[in-house]
């Protein structure tokens, strides 16, 4: 985790165990993933929906984020993230701050930062123990690991461990969608008329086995 402040994480997330247990479960809209963690006398969960093609909504407090990382071309991608709430007041400055965008650093909505100036990167910062990863925002941090990777990069040489194991599913379904249309059969996820059901998820449960109960709303879309 490259966040730069603690207060990015969810507060029910604080004082867990770091390494967490994964249930992942494919559905209809594509696959569901929770991080499971040892939290004082119970767990915390934190349940992330993924829905194909590109989209996933991520839990935050008190507020959820739906993030959609459109391809424009083989080298370009688009990345969407809306913002909301049923109880916490938003608007479009406070996620800029969040994301870690500044006028350095982004404009026509943009990110700008190159890897001539290390993507906005503070050095003097981490060495004075202020910042970890001397990046501003969990945005502006996404951005720049993704950047760095180069347009293009060769998966074949990557070293996947436990905690890719959302990505390894996601390439997954990915794959059998392209092999159904390929066959003449619909792509996951394409004729779901309804996602409002689809939920994001970060709290405390008691026990190991409560976990399960976290994906009721999502029982109509199990595969």
């Amino acid at each position: 985790m490259l966040a730069r402040d603690a207060s990015q994480i969810s507060s029910s997330r604080r004082g867990t165990t770091c390494r967490p247990l994964w249930e992942i479960e494919n559905t209809r809209f594509g696959f569901h993933y929770t991080g499971i963690r040892k939290s004082g006398e119970g767990f915390n969960a934190r349940l992330v929906p993924v829905f194909l093609p590109y989209g996933r909504i991520i839990p935050l407090p008190g507020f959820w984020t739906t993030v959609m990382e459109v391809p424009m071309d083989d080298e370009h991608t688009a990345s969407y993230l809306v913002d909301a709430s049923e109880q916490a007041p938003l608007d479009v400055q406070a996620r800029l701050r969040r994301s870690g965008f500044t006028a350095a650093n982004y404009s026509d909505n943009t990110f700008k930062a190159t890897d001539v100036n290390r993507y906005g990167q503070d050095r003097q910062a981490m060495r004075q123990k202020r910042s970890w990863s001397g990046l501003d925002g969990l945005t502006q941090e996404d951005a720049a690991i993704t950047l760095s990777m180069g347009p293009v990069y060769d998966r074949t040489a990557e070293h996947l461990v436990a905690a890719d194991a959302a990505i390894v599913k996601l390439r997954q379904r990915l794959l059998e969608s392209v092999a159904a249309e390929e066959s003449g059969s619909d792509p996951i996820g394409l004729n779901i008329a309804d996602l409002s059901g689809m939920r994001a998820l970060d709290q405390d449960v008691a026990t190991r086995d409560s976990v399960s109960g976290l994906t009721e709303s999502h029982a109509r879309f199990r595969a």
